[in-house]
């Protein structure tokens, strides 16, 4: 039985070190259950955490400067740079029926942070954090 699939209504990002990473474009079919992930690594290496903001835009691409809004973010522990040692946090996008599951990994330490999004035809709903 092939997953039921919906039409996104807006392009989804988030926001790397001066860009926008789109995961989701505005019309994209989009299958229930569906995941995508991708690697973030903090901008410095200093960083005792990373703020991983989510942006959405009613156009079909945009650019970092106009037409999008954040929409939720996800902040995750990450560990103190070692020499030599790379810094990163595997991010999971995950589309539900009625919203977007952000799930931020911070291996080296093992945290997990999750928020979720409420998405509607025309609005998202204010996302609700959860901590795990």
């Amino acid at each position: 039985m092939e997953r039921e699939t919906f039409q996104c209504p807006f392009t989804f990002s988030f926001q790397s070190t001066d860009d926008f990473d789109i995961f989701v474009e505005k019309g994209e079919r989009i299958k229930i259950e569906e995941t995508i992930q991708t690697i973030y690594f903090p901008n410095e290496t200093d960083q005792a955490s990373i703020k991983i903001p989510v942006y959405r835009s009613r156009e079909r691409c945009h650019n970092f400067s106009r037409n999008c809004e954040k929409i939720a973010y996800v902040s995750v522990d990450v560990p103190n740079s070692i020499a030599g040692q790379e810094i990163k946090v595997k991010v999971t996008f995950q589309f539900k029926r009625h919203g977007m599951r952000i799930t931020a990994v911070s291996e080296d330490i093992n945290r997990t942070k999750t928020a979720f999004i409420r998405y509607h035809r025309n609005s998202i709903k204010k996302f609700r954090k959860i901590n795990k």
